[in-house]
């Protein structure tokens, strides 16, 4: 996986967690929409300064 395409993937799960948020918070809760957002704070503010992602290759 290139640095790209993991920050592509980053961006999707934000993506998602944006959506379920929002589909949270229309069905009062409040609670959960809540930590989810806790969970993605760290992506979310790191996206908004050019998330630096870095590939880990895998030993085989």
């Amino acid at each position: 996986m290139t640095s790209d395409q993991a920050a592509s993937l980053v961006s999707l799960a934000l993506d998602y967690t944006t959506h379920r948020t929002k589909l949270l918070r229309s069905q009062q809760r409040d609670e959960d929409a809540d930590a989810i957002s806790q969970e993605f704070q760290e992506w979310q503010l790191a996206q908004r300064h050019n998330l630096n992602v870095q590939i880990c290759p895998l030993n085989a």
